[in-house]
């Protein structure tokens, strides 16, 4: 039958409108590294969907070109260990250490806050005396003191006692050798007697070349007047001057 026979209004469609595909990637979050150190790798999941329905597509229908990464590095950064040496021979006082440091992963030293994520093992720790190598008794000595003088010769000071294998202070009857010195000379180079100078007066004149004076006094040790200056060292006490006329 002609189609000009039928009737237009009951005329089925024959043309419709559709969607078109775009594809596109799409990532997933990155897998936990499970290194801090020394390199590890890192996961994702990377699939091609309809970016306008977001239904899954086959990998073939997205570019490879563009196509993201499944995979990439993480915790690169160096591993840093705690070296431990091995621990020395007991002292008399009970206590005995070792070395301990932070190195990387090439062995060299570093500074410890490298190693700050892992809790530094102890270097010292108490031991068994050993009796037969140990004296029952020894000096013990403190540090010396500073000077005890402002200036000139003085002393330092310390203090020495006689103690046992457990560090209880005994008479120092009861350790052998002589008892260390308790005293040493020491010398200030601030000298104990010492030039004092004033101040300048004004010009002796109201014209002309004239002089300007002050007072230069020897001192000592507690600031009294002294005479154990060396001349040779004394400030000048005149100096010429020019007033203005």
């Amino acid at each position: 039958m002609p189609f000009r026979d039928c009737n237009r209004s009951s005329q089925p469609m024959y043309v419709r409108p559709c969607k078109s595909m775009c594809p596109a990637w799409k990532t997933g979050s990155w897998s936990q590294c499970i290194v801090s150190c020394g390199g590890g790798l890192q996961k994702r999941s990377v699939q091609c969907i309809d970016s306008s329905s977001g239904r899954l597509l086959h990998t073939s229908s997205c570019s490879k070109a563009t196509r993201p990464s499944v995979i990439q590095q993480c915790g690169n950064s160096p591993c840093h260990t705690w070296h431990v040496g091995d621990w020395r021979q007991c002292s008399c006082n009970g206590v005995q250490d070792r070395v301990v440091f932070c190195t990387d992963t090439n062995s060299k030293r570093v500074d410890d806050s490298a190693c700050a994520d892992a809790q530094k093992p102890s270097a010292s720790q108490s031991c068994n005396v050993d009796q037969i190598s140990c004296p029952k008794t020894r000096w013990l000595k403190t540090k010396w003191s500073t000077c005890k003088a402002v200036c000139g010769t003085g002393e330092r000071l310390r203090s020495v006692y006689c103690v046992n294998h457990n560090g209880d202070t005994v008479p120092d009857s009861d350790c052998h050798g002589q008892k260390l010195s308790e005293t040493r000379s020491c010398t200030v180079k601030q000298p104990c007697n010492r030039w004092v100078t004033g101040q300048w007066s004004k010009c002796s004149s109201n014209c002309g070349p004239r002089v300007r004076r002050r007072q230069v006094n020897c001192v000592g040790k507690d600031g009294s007047p002294s005479k154990s200056c060396s001349m040779t060292s004394k400030p000048k006490d005149v100096k010429q001057c020019r007033a203005k006329c």
